[in-house]
């Protein structure tokens, strides 16, 4: 990390004495600060109000305001308290410079003082004060950063939220498995039938836990390249969850690998480590997973790390709940366009209810949209 150069660095310098302030001037001279100079407390303190300098050298005994309690009144003022102050004296009692550190300031130098070392420490404390803001402006950044990421964590579960949605005992019944899968950190599978959005469940899993905060990475295996780097994808992961769809479709090579730091996350635990990125694995299928195992497709020992599972019930199964999850999605794709939604009438929904919907939820989503456009363009 290097320091800030973007501006010319200031430094004030006060002191009662004018030859005093002219030595400094010339101990100071060339080496690129832009130089101030006070002759009083008072003085010092107006002018680092206006001008906001990074380092003050500063005197302790001057008449009327002494150098502790300029000191006090510049680390007080919003305006000048960032600024790094070193006490210039011939106060040699540890007393007293202990005093001076307590107000705030960095450093002591004593008098009569040698160039090179007033040249040196006020080097090192503007280089410590940049690195500071520096820092400190990097916090701001990321706070930031994570504000726009937490917002779009936010959207993406109001996106996805819709597969709960709906009174039927199915859904009261996801909803609340959902809700307890959240209360733990153990790997999960979600299992259900094609179209199911097992991703939507995955996100409100991960949204309802203690690291909804955190990222969410996805990852669809089928589409994802052979050798994807799941190692990479824990590490962004980190204190957040890694969503695995279709996990059967990893290879082997990946599934051993995974199987490994599953053991390796969970032996941290036990022993309140932190070796490996705390990372919580979601998994889905579309089969029973022992089917799975058997067909050569997913690996016993990676089978064995997912022992707590959560069933999506079929759509077939909440047709009660077809109006409620139609209405969102056409709303949400009315939003998108900036155009009114369409009313679902009595005979729509009877439709709905009447067809199988073998392709659950993404079916039911995409038929929906599909009348919605219909709709929109008469």
């Amino acid at each position: 990390m290097s320091p800030d150069t973007s501006h010319t660095l200031q430094v004030l310098l006060v002191d009662d004495n004018p030859t005093n302030l002219q030595v400094l001037f010339q101990t100071l001279d060339r080496q690129g600060y832009r130089l101030l100079a006070a002759r009083s407390g008072k003085d010092a303190v107006s002018i680092a109000q206006r001008a906001a300098p990074d380092l003050i050298l500063l005197d302790v005994m001057m008449p009327e305001m002494d150098g502790f309690e300029t000191c006090a009144r510049l680390k007080a003022d919003v305006r000048t308290r960032e600024a790094a102050v070193i006490f210039l004296s011939a106060v040699t009692e540890p007393a007293e410079k202990v005093r001076g550190l307590e107000l705030g300031a960095v450093d002591f130098i004593n008098k009569p003082f040698q160039a090179e070392e007033v040249i040196a420490r006020v080097r090192t404390h503007l280089t410590v004060r940049q690195l500071q803001k520096h820092l400190a402006d990097r916090n701001q950044e990321l706070e930031h950063e994570l504000s726009v990421a937490q917002e779009l964590l936010r959207e993406a579960r109001d996106r996805h939220d819709g597969v709960l949605l709906g009174s039927s005992l199915a859904a009261v019944r996801l909803r609340r498995e959902v809700q307890d899968a959240a209360q733990n950190d153990e790997p999960l599978l979600v299992n259900g039938p094609p179209g199911s959005d097992h991703e939507a469940v995955a996100r409100a899993i991960h949204h309802q836990s203690r690291r909804g905060s955190r990222a969410i990475i996805c990852i669809h295996c089928l589409s994802a390249a052979v050798d994807v780097d799941l190692t990479a994808k824990l590490l962004l992961a980190d204190a957040g969850t890694l969503y695995l769809e279709g996990i059967q479709h990893l290879s082997h090579g990946a599934q051993k690998g995974l199987a490994e730091r599953l053991r390796a996350m969970e032996d941290d635990r036990r022993a309140g480590l932190m070796l490996h990125p705390d990372v919580r694995l979601i998994a889905s299928t579309t089969r029973e997973l022992d089917e799975e195992v058997l067909a050569g497709r997913l690996v016993p020992d990676l089978r064995r790390r997912l022992r707590r599972a959560l069933d999506i019930a079929p759509l077939r199964s909440r047709l009660d709940d077809l109006p409620t999850l139609a209405e969102h999605i056409v709303r949400r794709q009315a939003e998108q366009a900036g155009r009114t939604m369409p009313i679902l009438t009595a005979d729509a929904v009877q439709r709905l209810k009447t067809y199988s919907w073998p392709g659950n939820i993404r079916e039911l989503a995409t038929c929906s949209v599909a009348r919605w456009r219909q709709a929109r363009e008469r």
